[in-house]
């Protein structure tokens, strides 16, 4: 963005921005966010700093939160910042792409434990799953050979899911998997439906790693 737009965007503009895409990495997001935190309530992140992603849980109308680090041939390091200190009491919907290091997975989903209503993640934060008390949809990376058994031990411990997915980089076991999705079902963990993006796409889940919206919801 010119230099130009970038300063009439912030001192001239009308808009009363809900949803909003930005480059975390940036002071400007930062100061964006403040600019508009009155009527926020859908923020995408792009490779946060902990001030960034601070300053998006501290929205007062953030609803939705989704967070993604692009891929960089030369650091494959990229760990979203643990969150200290209070998240948002109006968090519902939590969207961790790939490359959000587990302790950033775990670290924001206790946060706010208390109001996730929809989780998305590329791994299986099972701890801090558990103790999320309004839980209604859940999309997880799973193998499911290696992965069901602390699979089914969340979800027993907890009230049934109205829907449940997997998703996957890589090519699994399409036969377990129906299995495991089957027994899931027999057992009444899941009143909706039991998917698998993978088993359904025939191959490993693709996000395009430059794009912010480079996976389907």
């Amino acid at each position: 963005m010119l230099p130009a737009a970038r300063k009439a965007l912030f001192t001239q503009s009308k808009c009363q921005p809900k949803a909003v895409e930005l480059n975390g990495a940036t002071v400007a997001s930062e100061k964006y966010m403040k600019k508009w935190q009155e009527f926020i309530e859908d923020v995408t992140l792009l490779n946060p700093t902990r001030a960034s992603l601070k300053a998006a849980v501290r929205l007062p109308r953030l609803a939705s939160l989704s967070v993604k680090f692009k891929f960089d041939a030369y650091n494959r390091d990229y760990e979203v910042p643990s969150l200290e200190g209070p998240g948002s009491t109006t968090l519902k919907t939590l969207k961790l792409y790939e490359r959000v290091h587990f302790s950033g997975v775990d670290s924001l989903i206790r946060a706010h434990a208390t109001t996730l209503e929809v989780v998305s993640a590329y791994c299986l934060p099972g701890e801090a799953l558990s103790v999320c008390t309004a839980l209604r949809r859940l999309a997880l990376d799973v193998y499911p050979e290696t992965d069901e058994e602390r699979l089914l031990k969340l979800l027993r411990a907890k009230k049934p899911l109205e829907r449940l997915d997997f998703q996957s980089f890589n090519c699994h076991n399409a036969r377990a998997c129906s299995a495991l999705r089957s027994r899931i079902k027999a057992e009444g963990l899941v009143r909706g439906d039991v998917g698998c993006d993978s088993c359904e796409r025939g191959g490993p889940v693709l996000v395009d790693p430059h794009r912010m919206r480079g996976r389907p919801s």
